[in-house]
């Protein structure tokens, strides 16, 4: 005689055993095994869906950091994180910082997702930012020659010197992160130029009043 049998649908994945609790006549009872049985359940091939929202938030000259969004699927494990095409994390968390960055670099972000089935989503969603430059000095110090002599000078961002030596001398610079134009070039007596032109004066002035002197001596002898 044929023994049917039905195995619960709640029953959980895993090996068991079936057995039959037999009863004769004389009410002595044995029990039986009859079966194995294993259950397996349906396995899981769907990856879960990609994060969303990607942006970046911090960016420094030499870090970003971005956030986004990660799904809302129940089997969701982790994000697979690269930068510039190179694998370097997998995190549960919504956000990720990329630090010891080259300034002023555009770096690229791309996020997978995974489940505990081990299933990939292989659609990168992918954000790309540009770290922040160095900010160059405002101030620069420079060697300028002049006409054979070196004077050192402080100059602004955009070339101008507080100091200039002689009139018409040639000159030639040396700069750092500095362009010298040559109508920013202001000519400027020296101290010692000054005074030899004023004792010049002062001498034609007193040629000038004895001049005068013996012009009217003359007058009164005639």
């Amino acid at each position: 005689m044929p023994i049917a049998f039905t195995i619960p649908a709640n029953l959980n994945e895993g090996n068991y055993s079936l057995y039959l609790n037999v009863t004769d006549n004389f009410n002595l009872s044995k029990e039986i095994k009859i079966a194995e049985i294993t259950k397996r359940l349906p396995r899981d091939t769907t990856p879960p869906n990609q994060i969303s929202n990607l942006h970046s938030t911090e960016i420094t000259i030499s870090s970003i950091t971005w956030v986004w969004t990660n799904p809302a699927d129940t089997d969701f494990a982790e994000n697979i994180i690269y930068l510039n095409g190179n694998r370097l994390a997998q995190t549960a968390l919504n956000y990720y910082r990329a630090a010891n960055l080259a300034s002023n670099t555009s770096y690229t972000i791309s996020i997978q997702t995974s489940d505990w089935s081990g299933n990939v989503n292989q659609n990168n969603i992918t954000q790309t930012t540009r770290t922040k430059p160095r900010s160059s000095s405002s101030s620069h110090s420079s060697s300028v020659s002049f006409g054979g002599s070196n004077t050192r000078a402080k100059s602004d961002a955009v070339g101008n010197y507080d100091y200039m030596p002689f009139p018409d001398s040639n000159y030639t610079s040396t700069t750092s992160n500095t362009t010298i134009h040559a109508n920013t070039i202001k000519n400027q007596p020296s101290n010692q130029t000054t005074g030899w032109l004023v004792l010049i004066l002062i001498g034609d002035i007193i040629l000038l009043i004895i001049l005068l002197i013996l012009i009217m001596t003359q007058r009164l002898v005639i």
